[in-house]
C-alpha cells in the first residue's frame, strides 16, 4: 500500500481520490482528502477536475465539508 502514496501527485489526486473510494481504500481516501483540501487552489487550475469526479458527486460534498471545516479552525 505505501507504494501506491508515492505515486499521488498534485495532477492525479482526484483520480486517486475517485479510485480509493470506489476500491474501499480508508487510508488512501482520507489522504487524497487532505491533499485536495491543502492544494485546493493548485485543484481550481486543473481544467477537468470537475470531469474527474464523475457522477461520484458525494466525494465533491466530502471536499466541500472538508474545506469549510478547515476554514472553521
Amino acid at each position: 500500500m505505501i507504494f501506491i502514496y508515492l505515486q499521488v501527485t498534485i495532477k492525479n489526486m482526484v483520480d486517486m481520490f475517485v479510485m480509493a473510494d470506489m476500491y474501499k481504500a480508508s487510508e488512501l481516501k482520507l489522504a487524497t482528502k487532505k491533499l485536495i483540501v491543502q492544494n485546493s487552489k493548485e485543484l481550481m487550475k486543473q481544467k477537468d477536475w470537475k470531469q474527474k469526479f464523475g457522477s461520484s458527486n458525494h466525494l465533491v460534498f466530502e471536499i466541500l465539508e472538508s474545506v469549510i471545516v478547515r476554514d472553521d479552525n
